[in-house]
């Protein structure tokens, strides 16, 4: 008996769906083991997947922090881990901490960077802040969760702006590297409440510029949307967290004499006890300070070894 082709989309429509539903009563049955853990949740219909590392010493009876770090443009969960050297999970040991990695769609974050962002995530409208949302409720339905805090990378760093704007009543502190603020964030960007801020920029970014303008791919071939400065988004940090207007202004010591050189500018007298920092990482590149040099030197320049921006992030997280 032939099927009629009507027939048959109706039957992988009613597949489809059911296939959708056991997926999603599985991702909800949270199920972990100490370590790396790879999971799924649904969102929009979409199903969305991370690795999240939860550390040997973890106990229910104590509170732990809950950290989200946000891989770049292209990059995924595990190129994440790889990028800071496995730093954080094994710092969580010590801490306590949760780690989680989320994937972007299609290995991009929607960001909300504007018109000249290519990448399906913002052509679709891709609900990220929705579904970090998502995974907070979930970590925090399933584990003693104390703080939230959010970091990431390049197209990551832009998205832990942007989660900084719209979840500040669910975060507490975030972290951005090489990743200045989107010009159509900052006029759309609303606090809940003050939220502290990291910013790790290098001076010789050939893809997030330093001094502000377009993004852009590698040797400047496409535009990818525009940020304001380094400073400026220091700035607007300090601002709309209502911090005094002085800042102090220090050079760190130079010890690794590798070309690169760190100057720290820090808003200490903000509301509800925030703090807004920006590392100025002089020659630095489009990098992760003390993680891996994952493209040559001639593509995304130097990465420091002044600091260690796992170590920094880490503890101004705890901090806060």
């Amino acid at each position: 008996m032939k099927i009629s082709i009507k027939k048959r989309k109706i039957i992988i429509n009613a597949f489809a769906i059911f296939l959708l539903i056991s997926i999603s009563f599985g991702a909800n049955d949270f199920k972990y083991k100490p370590g790396l853990n790879r999971g799924k949740i649904i969102h929009n219909n979409i199903i969305r997947n991370y690795l999240f590392y939860i550390p040997r010493s973890y106990n229910k009876d104590m509170s732990s922090p809950l950290i989200f770090l946000l891989h770049g443009g292209g990059g995924t969960a595990k190129g994440m881990i790889k990028l800071t050297k496995n730093g954080f999970n094994d710092k969580a040991e010590n801490n306590k901490t949760i780690i989680v990695y989320p994937e972007g769609f299609e290995n991009h974050w929607n960001d909300l960077r504007g018109e000249f962002a290519n990448y399906s995530s913002h052509q679709k409208n891709i609900d990220d802040v929705g579904f970090i949302s998502a995974l907070i409720e979930e970590f925090t339905a399933n584990f003693n969760i104390s703080k939230i805090f959010a970091a990431g990378i390049s197209n990551g760093g832009l998205m832990s702006y942007r989660l900084g704007c719209e979840l500040s009543n669910k975060i507490s502190a975030i972290s951005a590297i090489a990743a200045n603020l989107p010009i159509n964030l900052k006029e759309k960007c609303l606090l809940h409440k003050p939220i502290s801020v990291l910013i790790i920029n290098g001076t010789e970014d050939s893809l997030v510029p330093y001094a502000g303008g377009y993004i852009t791919g590698p040797f400047g071939m496409k535009k990818l949307g525009e940020v304001i400065s380094s400073t400026d988004t220091f700035k607007f940090w300090g601002e709309i967290n209502k911090c005094s207007k002085d800042f102090k202004n220090i050079d760190l010591a130079n010890n690794f004499k590798d070309g690169t050189g760190i100057n720290k500018k820090i808003y200490e007298n903000c509301a509800n006890h925030k703090q807004v920092i920006l590392y100025t990482i002089k020659g630095g590149g489009h990098t992760w300070p003390g993680g891996l040099q994952y493209l040559p030197q001639f593509i995304i320049g130097k990465t420091s070894r002044e600091i260690d921006a796992n170590s920094l992030i880490l503890d101004f997280f705890l901090n806060n």
